[in-house]
């Protein structure tokens, strides 16, 4: 019951869950039109544990796991615990609602034919934001 709420991380979470973040955003683009919202959080929150178990695992064969959730009860060999099966499932639809659909919106692609212009060796469309876009022939 400290409001201080101490504690540590390591650099290993900012790696561990930025990825696993992008592998929901492709599941989202995947399940989006096919599952509903809370089948789709079931999923990620699945893909979370697995996710959480198999870094863990590889981690702490080199004595650099950051987690040890063996003090709770339903934990599996202190890498994963079900007690935190809740918070998964949210966070799994907090970051698609929010953060996923808000990301995505994030885009330098023209909106008119104005803004591209179409090389000439290539025939390939040049972006305004220096991507290429081929032409499907």
């Amino acid at each position: 019951m400290n409001w201080k709420f101490p504690g540590n991380t390591s650099v290993w979470s900012l790696f561990i869950y930025g990825l696993s973040t992008l592998l929901i955003e492709k599941l989202y683009l995947l399940l989006k039109d096919r599952a509903p919202l809370l089948v789709r959080a079931l999923i990620y929150m699945v893909w979370t544990y697995c996710w959480e178990f198999c870094t863990g695992y590889v981690l702490r064969h080199f004595n650099a796991c950051p987690w040890d959730y063996t003090p709770f009860e339903g934990d599996f060999m202190g890498l994963v615990t079900l007690e935190y099966a809740p918070l998964w499932f949210i966070g799994g639809i907090v970051g698609e609602q929010i953060v996923i659909k808000n990301t995505l919106k994030l885009c330098w692609a023209p909106e008119d034919e104005n803004s591209m212009t179409v090389d000439v060796d290539t025939d390939d469309i040049l972006l305004r934001n220096g991507n290429v876009k081929q032409k499907h022939v």
